[in-house]
């Protein structure tokens, strides 16, 4: 009975994955490929890997594949949030969506410093300055 299980979940998993190949492959934009390859990888991963903690059945086997998992949920959604961002600030147009109804704040204008000090452009962001003193020294 726990063959079927494992078999089921890793089958599961393994056409989950395929789908999110197809889906990466298909659809028109970095956004929705985007959506295809994080949740349905994540998914996919997740079910290959409980998969293969029943198949084993030891505890060291299973506190690894709990952390992968947790691994897996914790930097998917991160990556994929920034991997958008960034595609959205060099101007990657989303599908169906036009421009002018997309509406991106920029969080990493500060406000300006005093007029006091020297103000010097770091490399990073547009519009990022950082407030120095007379020896150049951040404050």
């Amino acid at each position: 009975m726990i063959e079927i299980i494992q078999g089921i979940l890793i089958l599961t998993g393994a056409a989950l994955m395929l789908v999110a190949g197809i889906g990466i492959l298909r659809q028109p934009d970095v956004f929705i490929r985007m959506h295809a390859s994080t949740k349905v990888g994540t998914l996919s991963s997740g079910l290959i890997m409980l998969g293969v903690a029943i198949h084993f059945e030891e505890p060291a086997v299973i506190f690894k594949v709990v952390l992968i998992v947790l691994f897996l949920l914790l930097t998917a959604p991160i990556g994929a949030h920034m991997i958008g961002r960034a595609a959205l600030r060099i101007g990657v147009e989303p599908w169906g969506i036009e421009r002018k109804e997309v509406e991106l704040k920029n969080d990493l204008d500060h406000p300006k410093p005093a007029e006091t000090g020297h103000e010097t452009v770091t490399g990073g962001a547009e519009g990022h300055t950082d407030s120095t003193d007379g020896a150049g020294n951040r404050r």
